[in-house]
């Protein structure tokens, strides 16, 4: 029998990961922040309903590459700030299991320009919107 000390987790490996060891992530896929009500309704929706959707994560690494323990939610910020009210609140622990998806693909990788960047001048349908020919 092999025992697997440090296994290699693939892309999309389901995680359970203690909340206190979620983090927000640079590279999240929203851009404008969630308000306080928009996060108190969808905690109230989690303490219903629980997670229906998990983030997706991805591993912290530190300056040499290796892995800090914590893992930064690229996906599902709003969720991850959802359940820290919840822990706030005292109706879940600091430290409660989270089951999250795993994201390899993007360790490492650069990240992208912002949503709606474009290299060189625009298009002439974006010009023409811009200048409202299209409106």
């Amino acid at each position: 029998m092999t025992i697997q000390t440090n296994p290699v987790l693939q892309h999309g490996t389901e995680l359970s990961i203690p909340l206190s060891k979620l983090k927000t992530s640079p590279r999240n896929a929203r851009r404008t922040r969630h308000s306080e009500a928009d996060i108190a309704t969808l905690a109230a929706s989690i303490e219903a309903k629980g997670v229906l959707q998990p983030p997706v994560v991805e591993p912290e690494l530190d300056r040499t590459g290796a892995g800090t323990g914590s893992y930064l939610v690229t996906i599902g910020e709003g969720r991850r700030q959802a359940l820290r009210l919840l822990a706030k609140r005292k109706v879940i622990a600091k430290d409660a299991p989270i089951r999250c998806l795993l994201d390899t693909m993007s360790i490492g990788a650069q990240s992208g320009p912002p949503i709606g960047a474009q290299k060189g001048p625009p298009c002439r349908c974006r010009r023409a919107a811009w200048s409202g020919a299209l409106a």
